[in-house]
């Protein structure tokens, strides 16, 4: 169970008034906290179709948002009123108004002058006063007229309108009159500010709030969100960059591997995983400890304990500790961290590491300029720390592994067949052996002899003829050649497989991909060796030497997979049978017996867009700029189908409603968009970067395609379909948004619109619930609103607008999701829950947070889920809001949390509601129902102290250690009640 990182931001300046220690913070002026049923009337918008056929009435789609009451609107349903026969209107109530001006009153004061009379001393004017009003101005003003006109503008939670912005709307112009109004600059502080327009650092325009936001929705800003995040499943393996072997059997019989910054231990009869999340960026080296040891008087069966090392994390410029790279050894039994070794900062990262034959022994290879290595003794106590004399503890021995720029060391490997301690390292034109000599460890290195001088790409000892007698060692080649070293050189070059397409390599060059895999069995009669070419042969070894092929070789090819087979990055074999697992380059995960599986499914490419289906909740469409589409099954958690789009894919997009019947039978089928780079300007092919850029739809139930559309300018960014179905907005690098008209009988796309107004790429689209307004964002911080039935800008004001999903990283709903120190382009994607209750951010510190939604305070808090290596280039919750999917972009793996608390953890068995079980003992929430008698957290008493870091800001706060302290002290008294409660459900 992944447990989030609790990032409590503190309240703004005047959020938090100066309150009694133990009280929830509040505003003053400001109501409490309200959580307001959400409307499930689906109203909102204020714009109308160009049609004068289409009456001015919001349109229902089958998948509208129930958002919360603050963000639709409350008022009556209009009549059959058009566009324009409200414009007609509106015209004639200027000229009436103009008709009645004096010499000294303006056009404005007659207006006003004529509804005041009515006003009841707020401002306001129910639907009967206001055809009085125009009655006396000479306007005859139907019922249905003023309903529409009421719509239109300014108006309360309870309906009436507010006549002087009407009137300065109406005589001015809604824009020319929102801009005299009082302007907020910076984020709000009090209840005034929510009234103004607000400008924001990170939003080059003003944003308003709602007509009738409701304030106590501010205050829920201020709080952690009561809802939780579980990662559940990783699909993809960290097989695109390793350069040493990254998976292994574990002694439970899992297979533990690594992917972005996240250990797997995968169930294979389960098919489930379990993770080690200890780790805060790129994971770079896996090993197993071969033999069962005992460390602080607790024994550790053979392969239970795993070492893996990262690189180093990014400075935190919020605190003054020095960030530096380290190796962590864990019990894959139990995911909990054993030991940690911090290396110096100077190192970069920690590129390999292995275990020694006896296990009290651990070499680690760092990223330094001279890649240093070191032995460690890591049962030693505090190992790792420097002594008041400058030695380290637990260090056993060091000396550098290879002089060149990083990276040059590969892979670490120790002789179990040596009476001393011996191990190789490999890497860039080298292989260097290490021994204890006198209390010192020294490397030789080998000489290539006549044979080419080339990388070498793993290695493994061979058992020696007799035991005392020096042994071989097996290394692969990037030729596809297998080197038999003895006697301090190459003895024997054999050509076992292909080169494999051509790499680039980690420190930049380029060459073939090679023998990247080698694995001696457990027999010590067979090695397996994987190559480029996608094939596992299996060799002979006899009397310490490499026989010959011990039979046909393996070839890893995914069922329906057309091209070259995928490379072989790891391998290891079951201990005590034939069966073993293995890793390629398209990041899948292979286990090879008598009928070859693919376990777990991955990405061969970064991941830039994922959708989720908008009525099958399982469903997730993903795609990589390697030009593959993927459809995922999360409750199987399984690869539906997949297929080659022939051009690197950026964006995707599921349509709201079936299209038309599938080729593969006559059921309904969804349509799926995709986008990216590589059309008409472009060469085509699957990597394709060029100018051009391409639109492919195809069909849900089989991805035959069914659309496509070359764009000789520049690529696409993001898709988005309406929620009408009618109508399919297209972003792209050449800053236009382009409308396509799903028409026809058998649904063709058609080009109709193209929105320009932008100055840079387009980045967030989204849809109004009456598929009447398209929202989008660029890349210079800029909102801009679009009407679907023109093309154009729209001259209205968009704050009362009702959106059908909000995927926009700006916008007055969403302004409080940038923490301190973040620029424009630190957030990349965000998406808000379908109930509007919470959203979920992906960033370029390799996060996933969730907010509560409205989030309209600056910094406001959150949970931070960490995992990914890179920027997080997507998040989407499902369509039932249980599980939230987030992309890593080039990490290359697709990440799928399951929320808990975000909807009511109960379902109906046989006619009843059953209350589920709690799965996290951490619950946030209050009054859940799935968690039985487990209530919220106590919290301790606050504290007076600084609200930021440079301490001008005071108030009362949490102090974060006795937060954390309450929580431990929750779960400790809370086991016995969950399992209870538990047992009462099961019976």
């Amino acid at each position: 169970m992944q447990k989030a990182i609790v990032d409590v931001s503190t309240a703004p300046r005047g959020l938090a008034a100066k309150t009694a220690p133990n009280s929830a913070p509040t505003r003053a002026g400001m109501r409490s906290v309200q959580f307001k049923k959400a409307s499930k009337t689906g109203v909102g918008g204020e714009t109308v179709s160009d049609d004068p056929a289409e009456v001015y009435k919001p349109k229902r789609c089958s998948h509208s948002s129930n958002a919360p009451e603050f963000m639709t609107t409350s008022k009556p349903s209009v009549g059959t009123i058009s566009r324009p026969e409200l414009l007609k209107l509106e015209a004639q109530m200027r000229v009436a108004v103009r008709s009645l001006r004096r010499l000294h009153e303006t056009e404005l004061q007659v207006l006003l002058r004529a509804m005041v009379v009515h006003d009841d001393g707020s401002g306001t004017l129910q639907v009967p006063d206001f055809v009085e009003a125009w009655r006396t101005l000479k306007v005859d003003v139907t019922w249905e007229q003023a309903l529409a006109v009421f719509r239109k503008h300014d108006t309360t939670a309870s309906g009436a309108l507010r006549f002087t912005s009407f009137a300065n709307a109406l005589l001015q112009g809604a824009s020319r009159a929102i801009s005299k109004e009082p302007v907020c600059t910076g984020y709000p502080v009090r209840d005034e500010d929510f009234k103004r327009k607000i400008v924001y650092p990170k939003c080059r325009k003003g944003v308003l709030a709602p007509s009738d936001f409701n304030l106590a929705m501010a205050d829920r800003s201020t709080f952690l969100p009561d809802a939780d995040l579980q990662l559940s499943f990783v699909y993809g393996y960290g097989g695109t960059s390793n350069t040493a072997p990254n998976m292994f059997y574990t002694c439970t019989g899992e297979v533990v591997y690594y992917t972005a910054a996240v250990c797997v231990v995968y169930d294979i009869g389960l098919h489930s995983q379990r993770f080690f999340l200890k780790h805060t960026d790129d994971i770079k080296c896996l090993a197993i400890c071969p033999v069962a040891v005992t460390y602080a008087g607790e024994e550790y069966p053979a392969r239970s304990l795993v070492v893996t090392g990262q690189v180093k994390p990014t400075e935190d410029a919020s605190t003054e500790e020095r960030e530096c790279p380290f190796v962590i050894i864990w019990d894959v039994r139990t995911c909990k961290e054993v030991v940690r070794i911090v290396h110096d900062e100077a190192d970069r990262a920690v590129v390999a590491a292995a275990f020694s034959p006896a296990g009290n022994r651990l070499t680690t290879v760092t990223c330094d300029d001279s890649h240093t290595v070191r032995v460690w003794a890591w049962k030693t106590r505090d190992v790792g720390a420097a002594k008041p004399s400058g030695k380290v503890v637990g260090l056993a021995g060091t000396g550098k592994g290879y002089k060149e720029r990083p990276v040059a060391v590969y892979g670490v490997v120790w002789n179990p067949f040596s009476n001393l301690d011996q191990f190789a390292t490999h890497g860039i034109k080298h292989l260097k052996v290490w021994a204890e000599i006198n209390g010192r460890w020294l490397g030789t290195t080998l000489k290539f002899g006549k044979h080419k001088i080339d990388n070498v790409l793993s290695c493994v000892f061979l058992p020696p003829k007799s035991p005392g007698d020096e042994g071989s060692i097996v290394t692969g080649m990037p030729s596809g050649k297998l080197y038999l070293w003895r006697g301090g050189q190459v003895v024997l070059a054999l050509a076992a497989h292909g080169t494999g397409p051509e790499i680039v390599t980690p420190e930049g060059s380029v060459t073939f991909g090679g023998v990247r895999c080698l694995k001696l069995r457990a027999d010590n009669r067979t090695l397996l060796s994987g190559g480029a070419d996608g094939i596992v042969h299996s060799w002979e070894v006899t009397n310490g030497k490499l026989g010959n092929k011990a039979g046909p070789g393996h070839a890893l090819r995914r069922p329906g997979m057309k091209g070259s087979l995928p490379a072989l990055r790891a391998l290891d074999s079951h201990p005590g049978s034939d069966v073993f697992v293995a890793g390629t380059s398209c990041c899948d995960v292979w286990e090879v017996d008598a009928d070859p599986e693919v376990l777990v499914h991955g990405h061969a490419g970064s991941v830039l867009c994922v959708a989720c289906h908008p009525s099958k909740p399982h469903l997730l469409v993903s795609v990589d700029d390697k030009g593959h589409v993927f459809v995922w099954n999360a409750n199987m958690r399984t690869l539906v189908r997949s297929c080659a789009a022939r051009f690197a894919c950026r964006a995707c997009a599921v349509s709201e409603a079936a299209l038309g019947a599938s080729a593969m039978d006559d059921t309904p089928s969804h349509h799926i968009a995709v986008g990216g780079a590589g059309g008409a300007g472009g060469s085509g092919g699957g990597t394709s970067r060029g100018a051009g850029g391409r639109l492919v739809v195809l069909d849900e139930a089989t991805l035959n395609p069914l659309y496509h559309d070359d764009w000789p300018t520049s690529a696409v960014s993001v898709l988005k379909y309406s929620p009408d179905n009618r109508l399919l907005a297209a972003g792209s690098h050449d800053t236009c948004v382009h409308i396509y008209g799903v028409r026809g009988g058998k649904k063709q796309y058609q080009r109709m619109y193209q929105c320009r107004g932008h100055s840079s790429t387009v980045t967030q689209l989204d849809w109004s619930q009456d598929s009447s307004v398209l929202m989008s964002n660029d890349q210079s911080y800029e909102i801009l609103c679009w009407e679907a039935g023109s093309g154009r800008k729209t001259v209205h004001s968009q704050h009362n607008q009702a959106w059908h999903t909000w995927t926009c990283t700006l916008g007055f709903p969403v302004m409080g999701i940038w923490k301190e120190g973040n620029d424009g382009t630190d957030v990349n994607t965000l998406c808000r829950s379908h109930n509007g209750k919470f959203v979920v951010t992906g960033d370029d510190n390799s996060c996933v947070r969730l907010f509560n939604h409205p989030c309209v305070v600056e910094s406001a808090p959150c949970h931070v889920y960490r995992g990914h290596s890179s920027h997080v280039t997507c998040v989407r919750f499902t369509c039932d809001d249980r599980r939230v999917v987030s992309s890593g972009g080039v990490d290359c793996a697709l990440f799928v949390f399951e929320t808990h608390a975000v909807v009511d953890e109960w379902e109906w068995r046989r006619g009843k509601r059953v209350t589920l079980p709690c799965k996290n003992i951490q619950c946030r929430q209050q009054r859940c129902v799935a968690c039985g008698e487990l209530g919220p957290v106590p919290l301790p008493p606050k504290v007076w102290g600084p609200l930021d870091q440079s301490g001008k800001r005071m108030g009362w706060v949490q102090p974060p250690r006795a937060l954390g302290q309450a929580m431990e002290n929750r779960d400790a008294d809370s086991h016995i009640e969950s399992d209870v409660f538990m047992e009462d459900v099961d019976h």
